[in-house]
């Protein structure tokens, strides 16, 4: 299923919608130490987050949808000093152009040229929570691996042609990232 522009805007503002409503659910619910039962809480953490990217410069397609997951290993007693992993995906911007299949049949057959541009991030770093106020402010910095790349693909212009014709990937780069 392809997406115009326009419903990938529409989904990216849906995601960060829904996002952050259940931030606000998960926010509202009792902390453990507010129930009358207070059990010692696990050492393991984690969280699942949906992200929405704002691409810059030449890359500005429209606002871009991943999601990202982390989670935090309790090394110290008190549980405040944590190892975090986290791995993030994301269409960073896609554009979409039509254009005509070639200049012998003029534009009697047309064809969809998708161009995405992705990331990739796996990292590992120290977390440390901090009581501040009544809540929790949670530092943390990873440093890991990243990927960005860009491919094109050619496919059909009605909303029923779901497969690629042809795809290229025209850049891909892994590099360090913090």
């Amino acid at each position: 299923m392809r997406l115009s522009n326009r419903s990938a805007d529409a989904l990216a503002r849906v995601g960060v919608i829904v996002g952050l409503g259940l931030a606000t659910m998960v926010a509202a619910r009792p902390v453990s130490a507010q129930a009358p039962d207070s059990r010692v809480p696990s050492p393991l953490s984690g969280s699942l987050a949906l992200l929405n990217t704002q691409p810059l410069g030449e890359l500005a397609t429209g606002p871009g949808l991943g999601v990202g997951l982390s989670a935090a290993l309790a090394v110290s007693s008190s549980r405040r000093l944590r190892l975090r992993g986290e791995l993030r995906a994301a269409i960073y911007g896609r554009d979409t152009r039509t254009a005509c299949l070639s200049q012998t049949v003029g534009c009697l057959i047309q064809v969809d040229i998708n161009t995405d541009y992705t990331t990739l991030y796996v990292g590992i770093g120290p977390e440390m929570a901090v009581p501040l106020l009544g809540s929790t402010l949670v530092l943390d910095a990873t440093a890991g691996v990243a990927n960005f790349s860009a491919s094109s693909s050619v496919a059909g212009t009605s909303s029923t042609d779901t497969e690629d014709l042809f795809k290229t990937d025209h850049f891909s780069d892994t590099f360090f990232a913090w």
